[in-house]
């Protein structure tokens, strides 16, 4: 089957073509071009994250040896090392499933906290960081815009809450388990504005989605 609006040959069942929906012709006698070519994009994903792959490991492993052959007192190497894994968590993620943005958002996420944890501590030569300014400014700031992300898939597409409902209630958490450092900080409104989204998330999917939670809670455990 092929095409003749578009000019490509469509190995499919249907009799529509799924670029320009006209019909399609059963003729194999012009030279159209196959659609969609399945194989030649997986190959090239793999080849594009063995790629990735195999660059940030070679950084892992020359950064970490440069820096136990020449310590100083600073482990610099540990920034490199947690970038270089967040980004090949993120890209495994974001190039396995072009939809599953949900998890790459949470992954993603926790990723460049962790980043920026290990950069806080570790990015002064002469002494080690408490981690206070990643912990108390960014970690929560981060977290809030991340639950944002998931709220606005949740109450504006329908058809997003499967994907996206597990992932809102988990950061909803972690937003409001920030509370642990307000004792522990100088500058307490991130903290407070991040904890508040939390609580509001939460209390919004308990309640006004409450019957599509339930539904899925009931998929997910086969009720």
């Amino acid at each position: 089957m092929y095409c003749k609006s578009c000019n490509i040959k469509v190995e499919t069942h249907t009799n529509v073509c799924p670029l320009c929906k006209r019909n399609l012709i059963d003729d194999d006698t012009l030279d159209v071009v196959n659609y969609p070519s399945i194989k030649k994009i997986s190959n090239i994903r793999k080849l594009v994250r063995r790629i990735v792959f195999a660059t940030c490991v070679s950084a892992i492993l020359i950064c970490t040896m440069i820096n136990l052959l020449t310590f100083n007192g600073s482990y610099w190497a540990a920034i490199v090392d947690v970038g270089c894994l967040a980004v090949m968590i993120m890209f495994q993620f974001s190039m396995r499933k072009w939809v599953r943005i949900g998890k790459t958002l949470f992954t993603g996420t926790i990723s460049i906290i962790a980043l920026l944890i290990v950069i806080d501590m570790f990015a002064y030569k002469d002494q080690v960081s408490s981690a206070s300014w990643s912990l108390d400014y960014t970690m929560p700031l981060i977290l809030s815009a991340s639950l944002l992300t998931c709220a606005v898939f949740l109450f504006f597409g329908n058809l997003f809450f499967s994907e996206f409902y597990n992932h809102a209630i988990t950061l909803s958490l972690l937003n409001i388990l920030m509370l642990i450092r307000i004792n522990k900080t100088n500058c307490i409104w991130p903290i407070l504005v991040s904890s508040s989204l939390g609580v509001i998330v939460l209390m919004m999917i308990l309640f006004i989605f409450k019957e599509k939670l339930f539904e899925q809670i009931k998929r997910k455990f086969h009720a």
